[in-house]
């Protein structure tokens, strides 16, 4: 951690001051985004907003949205959108991964990546929802630790003007692989 960095929406603060919505809306680099799509070929992105959507069909809080076919909508949110059949990118928001990772694992969608914050290890999700099975022989969950600090966006801004935000840790990529015939749920 940097010194004199006051971290916003990790757990411990989310306990003490609520979460801060304007914090874990950030849009995922182009530098970050475009070689894992070009690898998976995502079809959906789980927890977007509008304006940070990677893919046309995408989930908000406030529902779902698929423009590939006009602006159908769905009241359910990422986390209760069906992720059957899918390829799903997932951004969360940081303030509170775990429901994601929960649902990655409980959802029979063909594929599931979750960019997570790298400093999370720790915590007892981790120790039970990842740990035991990434990187295994005979697992679906593998993990990729991103080289260097990655810049998020927001609201769509550019990378290095003044609303770039660098985060005080790395980002690690956990990705749930389950169109592979030889592994089982």
């Amino acid at each position: 951690m940097h010194p004199g960095f006051v971290p916003k929406n990790h757990p411990n603060a989310v306990k003490r001051r609520g979460v801060d919505d304007t914090i874990d809306d950030r849009e995922t680099p182009p530098c970050v985004f475009v070689p894992l799509d070009a690898e998976f070929h995502f079809t959906l992105d789980a927890a977007a907003s509008h304006q940070n959507r990677k893919c046309d069909h995408f989930c908000t809080l406030a529902g779902s949205y698929d423009l590939r076919v006009g602006t159908e909508f769905d009241a359910r949110d990422g986390l209760h959108y069906p992720w059957a059949g899918e390829r799903v990118w997932t951004n969360p928001p940081f303030s509170g991964v775990r429901p994601w990772v929960e649902r990655a694992w409980d959802e029979a969608g063909e594929l599931v990546c979750l960019l997570l914050p790298n400093n999370r290890g720790e915590q007892p999700f981790w120790q039970k929802l990842i740990e035991p099975y990434r990187d295994r022989a005979g697992s679906i969950l593998t993990t990729r630790n991103l080289p260097k600090r990655r810049p998020f966006l927001s609201a769509g801004a550019a990378i290095g003007n003044r609303t770039s935000k660098n985060p005080p840790f790395g980002l690690v990529v956990v990705i749930w692989d389950r169109r592979r015939p030889d592994l089982a749920h």
